[in-house]
């Protein structure tokens, strides 16, 4: 094999695989942080705190929400408000399932907030598909 016909290949497949690397990378989740709502009754204590039962994952190619769930909390309610336009979404899951799709407008602000059977409560504010500009 010539070494012109070498390089050109070795350039397809560098070019093929950056392609593919970019494509995957807008099609990875981002994550967004799911906080415990401190309630005005709850002591400020100084130790570590406890891992959030629930992570929650917007993926921007198919404008969806995922909240996934690490043990069984019950019944979930979850309260998805759109900032932007003002709409409101009721859902109720149970848990034990392991995990709850939702789907969402792209160019968005939202708030969502998660209530478990126990009466913990959870908040995000997270954008759905807004390009950070510089």
């Amino acid at each position: 094999m010539s070494r012109a016909t070498l390089t050109l290949l070795t350039t397809i497949i560098c070019l093929t695989s950056f392609a593919g690397t970019a494509n995957a990378i807008e099609d990875d989740p981002v994550v967004v942080l799911v906080k415990e709502t401190v309630g005005k009754g709850k002591p400020q204590t100084n130790h570590a705190p406890e891992r959030t039962q629930i992570e929650c994952y917007y993926y921007p190619s198919s404008n969806s929400l995922e909240l996934s769930f690490f043990s069984n909390l019950g019944t979930v309610i979850v309260v998805l408000q759109n900032l932007t336009t003002g709409e409101v979404r009721d859902y109720v899951c149970d848990s034990s399932a392991g995990r709850m799709l939702m789907s969402v407008l792209p160019d968005a602000v939202y708030r969502m907030d998660i209530t478990t059977g126990s009466g913990r409560s959870y908040y995000a504010i997270f954008s759905a598909g807004m390009e950070e500009e510089d």
